[in-house]
C-alpha cells in the first residue's frame, strides 16, 4: 500500500471520536475559564499595584509641596516610581488585548482535526507539508508501516494525555 494512502489511514485514526469531542470541549472550556479568571484576578491585581505607585508618587510631590522632601531627593525617587510605573503599566494594559471566544476557537480547531484526513488527501504537495506541519509541528518517521511523530499539535497531544483510546495510535 502506497505511503500516502498510509497516512490518509493514519489521520482517520487520529480523528477523535464523538464522545472523546464533547469531553474534550468540556474540559478546556473549563481550563479556558479558569484561565479567564485567573487573567482577571492578575490585571485586577496589576491594576491595583499602579493605582498604588501613582499613590505613592502624588504623596511624593505632596512632601515636596509641604518642604518635607527637598527637590533632589523628590526628582530621584519619582524617577524611581515612573520607571516602575513604566514596567508595570504593560501588565495592567492587558485587559485591552483581544479576547478569543472559546467557542469559536474549539469550532475551528475540531473542523481541522476532522476534516484532516480530507483536507490532507484534496490538498497539493505544498497545503499537504503546511497540514502536516500544523498537526505534526516535528518530524514525523516512517518505518515498518508505522508512523512515529516527534511531537503532534496541542489538540492531539492533550487528546491523547486525557483520552486513552488514542494513546496507542500508529
Amino acid at each position: 500500500m502506497p505511503t500516502e494512502e498510509l497516512f490518509f489511514g493514519y489521520l482517520h485514526r487520529l480523528t477523535p471520536k464523538t464522545d472523546s469531542r464533547r469531553l474534550f470541549r468540556h474540559i478546556v472550556k473549563d481550563v479556558w475559564r479558569q484561565k479567564e479568571v485567573d487573567q482577571v484576578s492578575g490585571r485586577e491585581k496589576a491594576d491595583k499595584r499602579l493605582q498604588e505607585m501613582y499613590k505613592r508618587k502624588q504623596r511624593l510631590v505632596d512632601h515636596l509641596l509641604s518642604g518635607t522632601v527637598d527637590e533632589t531627593t523628590c526628582k530621584e525617587q519619582a524617577e524611581r516610581l515612573d520607571a516602575e510605573i513604566n514596567q508595570a503599566r504593560p501588565h495592567s494594559n492587558e485587559s485591552a488585548k483581544e479576547e478569543y471566544d472559546v467557542e469559536d476557537v474549539m469550532d475551528f480547531s475540531e473542523r481541522l482535526v476532522l476534516n484532516a484526513p480530507r483536507l490532507w488527501a484534496g490538498g497539493n504537495l505544498e497545503r499537504r507539508q503546511k497540514l502536516q506541519q500544523l498537526l505534526f509541528p516535528g518530524k514525523i518517521t516512517y518505518l515498518n508501516n508505522v508512523f512515529e511523530p516527534t511531537v503532534t499539535c496541542l489538540l492531539y497531544k492533550d487528546l491523547q494525555a486525557i483520552l486513552p483510546e488514542l494513546s496507542n495510535v500508529g
